[in-house]
This record gives C-alpha cells, structure tokens and sequence, in this order.
C-alpha cells in the first residue's frame, strides 16, 4: 500500500521488499544456530552458513520468493522474531512478530502467547502490545469491512478454494509439510531434538514445540475446511531447518572437543 505512492515503480518495490526479506530469513537463521550452537566460533561459524543456505532449500522457497508472494517474508519474519528475543531485544521480536501476523493466522496463537508474557515480564511494553493487537484487528478485520461483502472475506475465500483436502486432513496435511524438505534434513531435526531431551535444552525443545503447534494448527484449518497448503507452513519448516542446522553444529563441536578421530566421525554424520 505504501508503495503505491510511488505509481509504477510500486511493483517493482514491492518485488525488491520480498526478496530482500526472504533472502533475511537465511541471515536469520543462521544467527540463531550460531547462538545455540556454542562450542568454538569456526564451527559456529559453519553451522551458521550451512543452516542459511539450507533454509533457501525448502520445497518452492525460490518460486514464491521470486514470485514477490509474503509466504517467504512471513517464514523469514518469524525466524527474526525468534531471532531479536534470542537476543534480548522483545520489542523488536515483537513488531517483527506483528508483521508475520499481517500474513498468515497461523501466527496468531504464538503472537498471543508472547503479548502474554510481555505483558507480565515487560511491563513497559504494554502500549506497544495495545497497539499491535488493535493494528492487527484493523487490518485484517477493518480494511474488508470497509472494501468488501465482509470483514470476513479471507476466511470465506479460502472455502471455495480447489486445493483444499477433501478426506484425510489431519495425514494429508501432515504430508505436506514433510514435502517442504527431503527426508535426511528431517531426521536430522528429529535427532536433534532428542539430543536436546537429553541435554535439557530448553530452547531447542521450545523451537521444536512451536514447529508442531504450527502444523497441529493447520490441521485445524484443514479440518475447518481451508486449504492447508504446504506454503502456509513455511514458518515451521524454517524452523525445522534450523533444528537441523542445531545438530550439524553439535556433532561438529562435540566430536571436536572429544579428539581427533572422533572429529572426523562427527563431520561425516553432519554431512
């Protein structure tokens, strides 16, 4: 909408705004495995940049990035949400989490979840939770009441569209987001998870958690009757990614610190 100030440059603004975006969403990520990683800065380092370049491998990430669609914005804002808190910075996680939710209402419940927890832990922030909500509701609710049959259009288009599961919507959906990537990459973040089980990490179990609330939310959606495409699940298949990502730079750092010969077994199971 801004962007239509500037008359037929706004495409092209817009086009430039997606990309860029997107192609964050890799800077992001691999910022949050090089945090979570530890162990020596060179094999952070690595983690980081194989994580970033993994995350440009999920399935279709490259048509809808160059399409100029939000799907890969909203997956590359929810890694910078994750990312800012990460770094104890809630008000920036915060906004970052209010445009994700611009996108997508699969957001919505973690996006509520954080209000939440700044409410009470960031008491300062509360004017800035008042007003996300409230832009958020305007937005999404506000602009079709005033410009269409119903402030509910999106939910009502997203009825009638073809795409959507007409029997088995809890597998099929499911499904589709294990297509997002190829099968080593999600054992890699199901190992990784069990490492963290065993190590009490309880970030990398919360990043876990988060990535099936996601997809457990979009069967709701798909049992609800909406289309419950694999692109509305890039936010959990980025973090997927940076699971795998967490592990690639753990085997590398433990196996590292145990001796040398280890160390080669340890980048042969990351590779």
């Amino acid at each position: 909408l801004p962007y239509a100030l500037f008359g037929h440059y706004e495409l092209w603004l817009w086009m430039v705004t997606c990309v860029a975006v997107s192609l964050g969403g890799s800077v992001f990520a691999g910022r949050i495995v090089y945090r979570l990683t530890g162990g020596p800065t060179r094999v952070r380092v690595l983690a980081g940049v194989f994580t970033g370049l993994a995350l440009l491998g999920i399935q279709d990430w490259w048509h809808y990035m160059l399409s100029a669609q939000s799907d890969t914005m909203i997956a590359a804002l929810c890694l910078g949400a994750i990312d800012m808190h990460l770094s104890e910075r809630p008000r920036l996680a915060f906004v970052l989490g209010c445009l994700a939710a611009l996108g997508r209402p699969e957001v919505w419940p973690f996006l509520a979840l954080y209000a939440i927890w700044c409410w009470f832990k960031r008491p300062a922030m509360r004017w800035l939770v008042v007003i996300g909500a409230l832009g958020i509701l305007a937005l999404w609710f506000g602009i079709p009441a005033l410009s269409s049959r119903s402030p509910f259009v999106a939910a009502s288009n997203a009825f009638g569209s073809g795409r959507r599961l007409r029997s088995d919507q809890v597998g099929g959906t499911i499904r589709r987001f294990l297509d997002l990537y190829s099968t080593p990459l999600e054992i890699a973040a199901l190992l990784s998870v069990g490492l963290a089980i065993w190590r009490r990490d309880q970030v990398t179990l919360a990043l876990a958690a988060g990535t099936v609330a996601w997809v457990v939310v979009e069967i709701a959606f798909s049992l609800h009757g909406w289309p419950g495409l694999g692109r509305y699940m890039f936010g959990a298949g980025a973090v997927m990614v940076v699971l795998g990502g967490l592990l690639f730079g753990r085997l590398l750092g433990d196996a590292r610190r145990i001796s040398r010969r280890a160390g080669w077994a340890g980048a042969t199971l990351a590779a």
